[in-house]
């Protein structure tokens, strides 16, 4: 999605609003970047729940506990947060911040051994993840013209399903053949790319 946006200066088809500023570019012209920030977060939920019970012996109980913890912070930042401030500060604003969280989110995740330090790592994620989806889906929408609103989301949520289907599969691979620490690397340092694509878009003048 990011790489969709980032092709609005340049001109891209098939779509363009009436004003010729924006257009958006369909699945074929960059579709890893697109799903790159959807894809991260998501990556990691299986190693999320396996590195509670390898490393700090937590029960179901304490997963539950763990992803009621996630849950209620993805509420209140999504609801109030985000909502009352991106149409002052913009979408893109937003999104540059959640895809910075997601990082250290996922480098203390990966890296932690007590239920402090996951906790604040999961705060991160949470917190990142709650500024990426819904200003990333916003943008989607600013860019593209009206009668092409429904295709376009489509797109977007589309990858967004192949992220959450492809992604975690491929943590749970890095994670059991080298170990836990590996996939949250991974994860962190690809979303480099995202974040260089995000901070070449312009905010649209017309906020949610």
């Amino acid at each position: 999605m990011a790489a969709t946006m980032a092709g609005v200066e340049k001109g891209f088809t098939p779509y363009a609003t009436s004003d010729g500023k924006y257009s958006l570019s369909l699945i074929r012209e960059s579709p890893p970047p697109i799903a790159g920030p959807i894809m991260n977060p998501t990556a990691n939920e299986i190693p999320i729940m396996a590195i509670p019970f390898d490393r700090l012996g937590y029960s179901s109980m304490d997963n539950a506990y763990m992803f009621i913890y996630i849950g209620v912070l993805i509420a209140l930042f999504q609801g109030g947060v985000v909502r009352r401030i991106a149409p002052k500060v913009g979408e893109v604003r937003l999104a540059k911040v959640g895809l910075f969280s997601v990082i250290p989110g996922l480098l203390i995740i990966g890296y932690a051994h007590s239920s402090g330090i996951l906790y604040l790592g999961l705060f991160f994620l949470a917190m990142g993840s709650s500024f990426i989806v819904p200003c990333l889906t916003a943008l989607v929408s600013l860019y593209t013209p009206k009668d092409m609103q429904g295709q376009s989301i489509g797109v977007f949520r589309s990858l967004g399903a192949l992220g959450r289907v492809v992604g975690p599969l491929l943590a749970a691979v890095l994670y059991w053949r080298f170990g836990s620490k590996l996939p949250y690397i991974v994860g962190a340092f690809s979303l480099i790319i995202p974040i260089l694509i995000v901070m070449r878009l312009k905010q649209p003048k017309h906020a949610l």
